[in-house]
Parts: C-alpha cells; structure tokens; sequence
C-alpha cells in the first residue's frame, strides 16, 4: 500500500483468491476509504487488475472493489491484484529548479546581504559617536 500525498495517488497491491463467479462473497470484496479532501466526485480516476470492478459511495467516502477471473485452466489458488487511483494533471514537480525562483533567490540574497551590512555600519557609527575606542571590529 502506497500514497503520495503530492499527486494523490494511491496504489494498492495484494494478494486474493481466483473468483471465477459472476458475483464474488462479500468476504472478497475490497472497501477502500477515499477522503473527499484527496478524492471529489468525477475528479479522479481507477487503475483495476484485470476483471477489476468498483462501485463507489461518494457520500460514505468509499470504494468497493471485487475481481472476476476468466477460467484458464490453471491450479493457481490466488492471484495478485492491483489497484491505481489517481487524480489526473495533479502531478509531481520535477525537482527542478526555474529560472524564476533563481532570479527570486539572488534578490533575497542582495536584499539580506544590504540589511546586515547597513545594521554592522550602524552599529560601528554609534561606536565612534559615544567615544568607543576598542569594538569587536579592533581599534579605531
């Protein structure tokens, strides 16, 4: 089970029986609770394993999911499911960083570089004004 809190995506990965009935027991069938703050109706989308089927409760918050395998003759007794749901063009920055927040940056820098310039002349001002003749900065 996985989420990421960036994109809204949630993946969920296990591990079920084969259900080869129309309509799969109660006890195969997956609840998953969406929070509407990630998840508003018709804003977001579902990835199924094959013979995936979901039925949502918007106003419960809820998705259940069941699965209904083809009969293909083999002796596996369970299969791996997969579950993808996704809000879609929310997407991940790409950790780069833009011309912008360089510009934004070095005028920050210029900015507080100024400031604490001004803040050691004023101080050295005052050291000479009131008659000081040792500072930190050595002597006058």
């Amino acid at each position: 089970m996985m989420f990421d809190y960036q994109t809204s995506t949630y993946t969920y990965r296990f591990t079920s029986p084969i259900q080869t009935s129309s309509e799969p027991p109660v006890s195969e069938v997956t609840e998953l609770f969406l929070p509407s703050l990630h998840y508003k109706e018709g804003q977001f989308q579902a990835t199924l394993s094959t013979g995936g089927r979901i039925r949502y409760d918007y106003p419960a918050q809820r998705a259940y999911i069941s699965f209904v395998d083809a009969e293909d003759g083999s002796r596996r007794q369970t299969k791996v499911r997969r579950i993808d749901i996704y809000v879609p063009g929310k997407s991940r920055g790409t950790g780069k960083v833009s011309s912008w927040q360089v510009v934004l940056f070095i005028i920050f820098a210029l900015v507080w570089g100024m400031v604490a310039w001004r803040t050691q002349m004023n101080e050295i001002w005052w050291d000479k004004k009131l008659g000081y003749t040792h500072s930190k900065w050595g002597t006058w």
